[in-house]
């Protein structure tokens, strides 16, 4: 089953989540603040503003609520004019947003932040994702569809930690780590892959659907970067959003999309995402612990990975990821794979 296929086999399901999402956020909106007027309601598509999703979530969202206009946490066209925002490039369908927005800051604190969080977007970041992103537009246009669909704010940061990232308790934002990377072939690979899990996110709003355990039980043997376990829900995650940057790079690549420099960057990032890939599924699979409709995405995604390894075999063949950290290291890349023609 090829990926449009697969894709299409889940938009359902996407539609669908996102319907829930945001009837969810509706309800509680209209629950909590009564004297909201009623022409607030113009339609679900305001309900999926991820600034919602963050306040509804906050643990002070009076506190929240009480030292911030109320009507930029809650009007579209307020929030997009905020002084805490950024306008994005014409061409990206998205806002870029201040990482010290009061309702997102907290965010980077669950998420593990260590050390000083720079939330600016520079002028070459912005670049770069306008060119990530069009790049997406020629090569997989039927995931930039579904982007287009969900994916609301982009938050550029830079900090030791967290990685990028995305949250069901900001769903439809993008938290994207520019200390960990550059360029456009950089930004390629947060767009693919962030934006994945948001897609996903709504595709599994009732994942417990997909396990004969608990979504959020622990796999032995399948650890973050700081040694904790990852969940069942959160390695199915994974192989989702590794097979999304698999195609978007793959298609890149035989398209000729790029050249030079980013053309080798862009080897090394598929065929490490390839063996990120196969190593979720083994995981995954030695657990026996996927329903009978777990069993069926995962067999699918499963030829979707054979299918990827064959057709990029040659392409990929004699590749050395030796000293790879857990987020791809283009230097290193090039320490151990020279650039042809260089000398190391």
């Amino acid at each position: 089953m090829g990926i449009k296929t697969i894709l299409e086999y889940l938009t359902p399901d996407f539609h669908k989540g996102q319907q829930e999402l945001a009837g969810v956020i509706r309800s509680l909106l209209f629950k909590s603040h009564p004297d909201i007027p009623e022409s607030f309601d113009q339609g679900g598509d305001i309900f999926l503003e991820p600034l919602l999703f963050a306040y509804f979530t906050h643990p002070q969202r009076k506190a929240v609520w009480e030292n911030s206009p109320g009507e930029l946490l809650l009007r579209h066209e307020d929030a997009q004019d905020s002084a805490l925002s950024k306008e994005c490039p014409a061409r990206l369908p998205f806002k870029i947003t201040n990482a010290s927005h009061p309702l997102l800051r907290r965010l980077f604190c669950e998420a593990g932040q260590v050390g000083e969080l720079d939330g600016i977007a520079t002028s070459k970041d912005l670049s770069s994702l306008e060119n990530s992103w069009g790049l997406i537009l020629r090569a997989y246009p039927e995931y930039a569809g579904l982007v287009e669909e969900c994916v609301r704010r982009i938050v550029i940061f830079r900090a030791s930690r967290p990685n990028s990232f995305a949250a069901l308790s900001a769903h439809g934002a993008v938290f994207i780590n520019a200390s960990q990377g550059a360029g456009s072939i950089f930004f390629l690979e947060e767009l693919l892959h962030q934006c994945g899990h948001v897609i996903f996110g709504a595709m599994t709003v009732r994942p417990e659907r997909l396990f004969s355990v608990h979504p959020q039980t622990l796999l032995p043997g399948s650890n973050t970067p700081s040694g904790e376990p990852r969940t069942a829900y959160v390695v199915l995650h994974a192989i989702f959003t590794e097979m999304v940057m698999a195609e978007g790079f793959g298609r890149c690549l035989e398209m000729r999309l790029v050249e030079g420099d980013a053309q080798y960057e862009l080897k090394g990032r598929l065929a490490y995402i390839l063996q990120r890939y196969a190593e979720d599924l083994t995981d995954l699979l030695a657990q026996n612990i996927m329903s009978d409709a777990g069993l069926s995405l995962i067999e699918q995604l499963t030829e979707e990975f054979k299918r990827l390894a064959s057709r990029h075999y040659e392409a990929l063949r004699g590749v050395n990821l030796t000293g790879q950290p857990y987020v791809f290291d283009y230097s290193q890349f090039l320490r151990v794979n020279p650039l042809p023609g260089c000398s190391v």
